[in-house]
């Protein structure tokens, strides 16, 4: 299972508060690479919900969890180079610093559906169900590929989307 599917499955467990949901999750890093202390290297997930942005990294001696509503944001900034992304959320007093090499659409989808959210702005419930239903499958497999869920868990949900076509 990939790295940040194990965080995420743990953030679910431990830290969501009743009713949030999952909106996505994208793996990677804190820190810089050969950091000390502070700037030490954290592998983890970078995890969207429908109320907060959070870092989460669950570890043997640990854990590390850092959260941001998405009121509060006031920016998101992103940086591209070599494939290597870095993405920068703000507050007026908190930061998150956050770095993948994700690959495919899922990075930019992320960021994309962030900023969306921390605009006030819901998923546009005008489109038709089957287009909606089809959106929800791609992100099951996004997540299912980031080894979020497992082919039981993706199947299922995937059989309840289908019905309601």
């Amino acid at each position: 299972m990939a790295n940040g599917g194990s965080h995420t499955k743990k953030f679910l467990a431990k830290k969501a508060k009743p009713g949030e949901t999952l909106v996505a999750a994208l793996e990677g890093y804190k820190g810089k690479m050969m950091g000390k202390g502070e700037e030490a290297m954290h592998n983890g997930a970078l995890i969207l919900t429908d109320q907060r942005v959070a870092f989460y990294r669950a570890g043997l001696f640990g854990e590390i969890f850092e959260t941001i509503p998405l009121d509060k944001l006031s920016s998101v900034e992103t940086k591209t180079l070599l494939g290597h992304k870095t993405l920068f959320l703000h507050t007026s007093d908190d930061a998150i610093e956050f770095r993948s090499f994700e690959k495919g659409a899922a990075y930019q989808a992320f960021v994309d559906e962030l900023e969306q959210r921390r605009h006030g702005s819901k998923p546009n419930s005008t489109q038709p169900a089957a287009s909606s239903a089809i959106d929800k499958i791609r992100q099951l497999s996004e997540l299912k590929a980031a080894g979020v869920l497992t082919d039981a868990e993706f199947e299922t949900k995937k059989a309840d989307l289908l019905s309601q076509v």
